[in-house]
């Protein structure tokens, strides 16, 4: 320490002691070459933390939106404020403890996840990877001889109410399935989360599924405003949520980038994750590849030969004929001499496991839609992401486009509005055409007890002459139309009639706020 009266470097604590309630430490010195006394404080140095979101972007560190998240997480839960306080602060002083003054966000949600582990402990089993448990639901389900033997594999004493049970890859073992049941009747205060495919529950034979003792949730691709916040870009994903179309339009550029990365990334987790990672589209389309290929392995795998052969062969069609003019479905197109029959069991299964969305035509749009179907169909992939991967179409393409790319661009456009309806609605979704199919709406949904005309168009194109013929024909309350436009909404007089209808101009990015927006727009 350097002394004040002479500059001499060395010196010696004479006395010390705390001050500032705590917060330094006052220490009283004598310089070894003058012997003059001076005083000195020691404080903590607090460095000022500024977290480096997914996409790039950073903002400082906020210890109530830890907290605000903790809470959010442990709402339904027994668990004390004190304690989740207690982990704010263990987090934050790992934190400073790191000496480094830009830490990433994915680093502070580990640190969390850690914390809350210890909150609820989960016993966590694989099938696939465990021959030993697969042994052990064979026979008679015995609940406590099964939780021993879950608690011995695990290593998780497992206590009711406190331990989350989670059985991942059902399918591979259809008696943990049939022993679902039991669970809930012999055992109901033991929570229980089984995961897997629904093509393999669906194909093994003479299993029997706990019907009305299971909750089941389909759980969809992330939709676009859930990539938009795994990408770190919230406020955006907020701007959309809230309908705020003025903040929306000055941000219109951005928002369309990032759809156009949607497009090629889609919503399945693994791809997602890649490209926040890497943003390497070469990484990103070789995990979507190996998705593709384990579901073309699953079909050999769970079902017969014969059925697996035609599975294969629906599914490999589903891109050729989405990039026609007339995304009809056309059986004989996946072969010749294939006919709707020979093709039913295949559609029926890979519709049942989720892998495609089947979209009726519809001869009138009247409720129930479903009274009024005629036979006809468009087929969707579950995820605009792995529609792309599988038709070979590589970032550059996508992002930029060309000539040759403008025929599946609409499908694209069309796949994806598919897949945010089903996740906003979770309703099947059909489409109008007429006997010749010159006239077609893309799609028509329910919503509350009114029929809805949506029309997709895959840039700023506002011309829809099947909108309007549907529109003077059937006279609808409300019609969609979905573009890269701005949100604009304008009554529109029908000739000869008293009444009109309310057109709605919805951007591309916002389609999951179309049941809110129809909702306004109904007044």
């Amino acid at each position: 320490m350097k002394c004040p009266f002479c500059s001499h470097l060395e010196s010696k604590v004479v006395d010390s002691r705390p001050a500032e309630e705590g917060a330094s430490i006052r220490r009283r010195r004598e310089c070894l070459a003058c012997h003059k006394r001076f005083t000195t404080y020691e404080t903590m140095e607090s460095l000022p933390l500024m977290v480096v979101k997914k996409d790039g972007s950073r903002q400082s560190f906020d210890r109530t939106k830890v907290m605000a998240g903790l809470i959010r997480a442990c709402e339904k839960r027994p668990v004390a404020y004190s304690t989740l306080e207690n982990m704010v602060n263990e987090i934050e002083q790992v934190l400073q403890n790191k000496m480094e003054r830009e830490i990433r966000s994915a680093e502070i949600g580990e640190l969390v996840m850690d914390r809350l582990k210890a909150v609820d402990e989960v016993a966590y089993v694989r099938f696939d990877r465990s021959e030993v448990l697969r042994r052990a639901f064979s026979g008679e389900p015995d609940i406590p001889r099964l939780l021993m033997a879950l608690s011995t594999a695990t290593g998780i004493t497992i206590t009711p109410g406190d331990t989350l049970l989670i059985f991942d890859e059902i399918q591979e073992c259809p008696e943990a399935l049939t022993a679902l049941k039991y669970f809930c009747e012999d055992a109901p205060e033991y929570h229980l989360i089984a995961a897997g495919s629904l093509l393999g529950v669906e194909s093994h034979a003479g299993t029997g599924f706990p019907v009305g003792k299971v909750d089941i949730h389909m759980l969809y691709p992330l939709s676009f405003g859930e990539f938009l916040r795994a990408y770190g870009t919230d406020n955006l994903a907020d701007i959309i949520e809230r309908q705020d179309w003025t903040m929306a339009s000055i941000f219109t550029e951005r928002l369309e980038e990032l759809l156009r990365y949607y497009y090629y990334v889609g919503g399945m987790p693994a791809a997602v994750n890649a490209f926040i990672e890497t943003h390497n589209p070469a990484e990103v389309r070789r995990i979507q590849t190996n998705l593709l290929r384990s579901y073309q392995q699953d079909f050999s795998k769970h079902c017969p030969a014969p059925l697996a052969a035609k599975l294969a062969l629906l599914w490999d069609s589903v891109p050729e004929q989405l990039a026609k003019e007339n995304k009809r479905f056309i059986y004989s197109a996946v072969q010749k001499n294939l006919r709707q029959k020979d093709l039913e069991d295949a559609m029926n299964g890979l519709q049942r496991a989720g892998l495609i969305y089947r979209t009726p035509r519809i001869s009138k749009p009247a409720l129930p839609l479903s009274a009024y179907r005629d036979g006809a169909v468009k087929i969707f992939f579950l995820d605009v992401g792995l529609l792309a991967a599988k038709a070979g179409l590589d970032a550059e393409t996508i992002l930029h486009g060309n000539r040759i790319f403008q025929e599946f661009k609409g499908a694209l456009a069309e796949q994806y509005v598919q897949q945010e309806l089903r996740a906003a609605t979770e309703t099947e979704t059909c489409y109008w055409a007429t006997a010749d199919s010159r006239t077609e709406v893309d799609f028509v949904i329910q919503h509350r007890m009114s029929v809805i005309p949506v029309e997709v168009k895959a840039e700023r194109n506002l011309k829809a002459k099947s909108l309007k013929a549907y529109c003077e024909r059937y006279r609808p309350e409300i019609a969609v139309r979905c573009s890269m436009s701005e949100h604009h909404t304008q009554r529109v007089e029908l000739p000869e009639s008293a009444a009109g209808y309310t057109l709605i101009d919805l951007p591309l990015y916002a389609v999951g706020q179309l049941p809110a927006a129809c909702r306004d727009g109904q007044g």
